[in-house]
C-alpha cells in the first residue's frame, strides 16, 4: 500500500503533531525525573548508605541520558525535514499544483503557529518552567517553529516548483 509513497508537503501536517508531542513529552519527562531525583537523593536510606558513591554515579548517568534527548530532538526535527526534502525532489510536479501548495502552505503555517503557542504556554507554565534550561534547543525550536516552517516550506516550494520543473 505504501510501497512507492514519496514525501510531499502534506507530510508536514503529520510531522507537526509528532514534533509537538515529542517536545511536550520531553519536558514532562525532564520534570518527572528532576522531582524523582530530588526526592530520591533526600531519602535517609540513600544519604546513609555505604553505596552512596555508586548511587550518585547511577543518578548522574541517568541525568546524562536525559540530556541526550534534547540533541535527539534536534536530530529528529531536521532529519525528518531532510528526508522529506530528498524524497520530494523525486516527485514529478505540474505548475497547476502550485495553487494547492499555497493552500497547504497556509494550513501548515497556521497549524505551526498554533502548536508553537500551545507548546510555549505549556512549557512556560509554573509546573514546567524549571526544566526549560534542561532542553534549550527543544524550547527554541518550539518557540520559533513558525519561522523554521516558513523557511522549510519555501525551500520545498523551490524544490517542487522552481527552476527546472520536470513537467509542464
Amino acid at each position: 500500500m505504501f510501497k512507492n509513497k514519496k514525501g510531499d508537503v502534506g507530510d508536514f501536517i503529520v510531522m507537526l503533531p509528532i514534533v509537538f508531542i515529542i517536545a511536550i513529552s520531553l519536558f514532562i519527562g525532564l520534570k518527572v525525573w528532576g522531582e524523582f531525583d530530588d526526592k530520591f537523593q533526600s531519602l535517609d536510606i540513600v544519604q546513609n548508605s555505604s553505596a552512596q558513591v555508586q548511587i550518585n554515579q547511577s543518578m548522574q548517568g541517568m541525568d546524562n541520558a536525559f540530556n541526550i534527548f534534547d540533541k535527539m530532538f534536534i536530530f529528529f526535527f531536521f532529519g525528518f525535514y531532510l528526508a522529506l526534502l530528498v524524497s520530494i525532489g523525486f516527485l514529478d510536479t505540474n505548475r497547476w499544483f502550485f495553487i494547492g501548495f499555497l493552500i497547504l502552505f497556509g494550513i501548515i503555517m497556521f497549524l505551526g503557529m498554533v502548536l508553537s503557542d500551545v507548546a510555549t504556554e505549556i512549557v512556560e507554565s509554573d509546573g514546567l518552567s524549571s526544566v526549560i534550561t534542561d532542553a534549550p534547543a527543544t524550547y527554541h525550536i518550539m518557540q520559533y517553529l513558525p519561522y523554521y516552517l516558513f523557511g522549510m516550506l519555501v525551500l520545498f516550494g523551490i524544490v517542487l516548483y522552481g527552476v527546472g520543473s520536470r513537467t509542464s
